[in-house]
């Protein structure tokens, strides 16, 4: 997939060949980034208590945590190390 990926993204016309066009192709790219699995970012306030997990994508919060997409803009969700 992340050669796929690749591939879309240095081609000057990557839809060349292909049944579709320019803006189609991008939102295929889109897709195809947010199947790359992200760690979230940690937000942080002022206080001990507010503490939660932000999507790397969107921004969007990850409560409760655990889940594998974003529901906000279906980011894959990578929680552990590798």
């Amino acid at each position: 997939m992340e050669k796929l990926l690749k591939k879309l993204k240095t081609d000057k016309y990557p839809w060349f060949g292909t049944n579709l066009s320019p803006k189609e192709v991008a939102i295929v790219i889109d897709v195809l980034e947010r199947q790359i699995p992200k760690k979230p970012k940690m937000y942080v306030g002022e206080h001990d208590f507010e503490r939660y997990p932000l999507c790397a994508s969107c921004g969007g919060e990850l409560i409760p945590r655990g889940e594998k997409l974003c529901p906000c803009c279906g980011q894959k969700i990578e929680w552990e190390e590798k």
